[in-house]
């Protein structure tokens, strides 16, 4: 059948029964996109604490986070096409490897030039993987549970980077073991990728001029993860940095940032839940408010304190639900080779924003001190939710006609 390629997305029957929902093919995705959790819950907090073990300024610890992040765009740009080139499960069992294989690499080569090039790879792999699948994924859940198919995900999400950032608490972030074992768990999640065959179809061709044209349909969407880019960005690249400034060991901060991973193993269901039953544009726009008021209070609250462990929790739950809501979102608005278009885009703004966050925050950190790491976070949500209030879901601009996925 012939339509838009930039359509809304029609709604699923709503008698849709778990007998037509695969539910093989999504536990499969989310167990392989966990990787991408796994992998960033443990290499950035490791990469931050060597970098600054061995005497780098925060500037450079943010150059090297921006160094992934141009990864992240280029991957973002490539996954469409590569993986339409060679399929869907052959891209992202070599996306795994490679992203196993680069893992162990940062633990054997000394820094800092060659890790510039090294987490671009990096960042390339893992942002495939990443996009791919991700698109399989919105692409199969229903649309009625899509908010708790996808809230589950982002909650196995959590526990992964949790499990990362555990690592570097439990073995340290210096030595070839903690590496080797993130790389080896990565490396084997490409056995039930590869087992999944054809229960997810491939993606199709998407042409640049699709691409540009589902970023035009989008603008709140991509604000929104644009934003969300510079908060990860400049939390996973230097919450070490400012965590060890504010008097805390390296371990501690890493066990610190699995708070926020912590909290949404279990937030990410119910905001899921939220989603599929009110406004969801409103529970965005809660989400952003409360992030920007939580980073603020980073700069009041003690770092031993309970009320700075309830803090991140809180923290990392509500940041992560802006992305969790936009990746609901978008599945409702397009559909087809837009979709995965669109996602891609997701993909780039991400990384733009991260490149960012990373960047400006760690060169802000140098010249104005730890706390410009919070005032960064709580721009970045009040850029979200200023967004969210004044831009429409979707604009009017119109896309070719094109076979749908």
């Amino acid at each position: 059948m012939q339509d838009s390629a930039l359509e809304p997305a029609r709604p699923q029957a709503s008698t849709q029964t778990d007998g037509l929902v695969p539910w093989r093919a999504i536990a499969v995705l989310i167990a392989v996109l966990s990787v991408f959790a796994l992998n960033g819950g443990f290499m950035f907090p490791a990469l931050t604490f060597v970098l600054d073990a061995r005497g780098f300024s925060a500037t450079v610890v943010g150059a090297v986070g921006s160094a992934g992040a141009i990864g992240y765009i280029v991957g973002s740009a490539m996954a469409p096409f590569i993986a339409a080139a060679f399929g869907l499960r052959r891209t992202a069992v070599v996306a795994l490897v490679t992203t196993a294989c680069m893992i162990f690499s940062f633990a054997v080569v000394p820094p800092v030039l060659a890790w510039y090039p090294m987490r671009f790879v990096h960042g390339i792999a893992t942002t495939i993987l990443f996009v791919c699948g991700e698109s399989a994924l919105i692409a199969i859940a229903p649309r009625d549970v899509r908010g708790r198919i996808l809230g589950a995900y982002t909650a196995i999400n959590s526990a992964f980077f949790a499990a990362g950032s555990g690592v570097v608490g439990v073995l340290g972030f210096n030595g070839l073991w903690p590496y080797l074992l993130v790389a080896v768990v990565i490396g084997l999640l490409a056995i039930p990728m590869a087992s999944l065959g054809k229960i997810t179809p491939d993606s199709p061709a998407t042409p640049w001029r699709h691409l540009l044209r589902s970023v035009a349909t989008i603008p709140m969407l991509l604000i929104v993860i644009c934003a969300w880019g510079w908060i990860d960005g400049a939390t996973l690249n230097l919450w070490g940095v400012y965590a060890i400034k504010s008097g805390v060991s390296p371990r501690y901060a890493a066990w610190l940032l699995s708070l926020g991973a912590i909290g949404n193993i279990f937030l990410q269901f119910p905001i899921g839940w939220l989603a599929d039953h009110l406004s969801r544009r409103w529970v965005l726009a809660g989400l952003a408010a409360a992030g920007c008021a939580s980073s603020l209070c980073l700069m009041a609250l003690d770092f031993s304190g309970l009320p700075m462990m309830v803090n991140l929790l809180l923290l990392g739950s509500v940041g992560f639900g802006t992305f969790t809501v936009a990746l609901i979102t978008l599945g409702d608005v397009l559909t087809g080779t837009a979709l995965v278009a669109a996602n891609a885009a997701f993909g780039l703004c991400w990384g733009i924003g991260d490149f960012a966050g990373a960047g400006v925050t760690g060169a802000l950190m140098d010249v104005v001190g730890p706390n410009a790491f919070p005032l960064a976070l709580a721009v970045g949500f009040l850029v979200q939710c200023a967004a969210v209030i004044l831009l429409p879901l979707r604009s009017g601009v119109a896309g070719p006609t094109q076979q749908a996925a």
